[in-house]
């Protein structure tokens, strides 16, 4: 994320050990996330990312594949089925 200058957050799940998953945000984003309670919103989706990932089990490389399925999806006008759970796992649990 500091590399790519990213100001984000994102859940990050050990392969090996799905228990040892971790949510990390850049320290940009973090700042941010202290300052701005909608940003709570953002917390719980990743938390939603991490519950729903059972359901879904979606696997992804690192060249970016990810990024390349949410964008086949917003062609057709729609969202991932993995990103709506966790919208409204996000949304639920901050009541927005």
């Amino acid at each position: 994320m500091i590399e790519n200058n990213f100001v984000t957050m994102a859940l990050c799940i050990d392969r090996d050990d799905y228990n040892k998953a971790t949510i990390v945000m850049s320290p940009r984003y973090f700042d941010m996330f202290r300052k701005t309670p909608f940003l709570l919103f953002e917390l719980w989706h990743e938390v939603g990312h991490y519950h729903t990932k059972h359901y879904f089990n979606t696997q992804y490389n690192d060249k970016g594949s990810c990024n390349d399925a949410r964008l086949e999806y917003y062609k057709c006008g729609e969202v991932m089925p993995e990103e709506r759970a966790a919208d409204i796992f996000g949304l639920y649990y901050s009541s927005k």
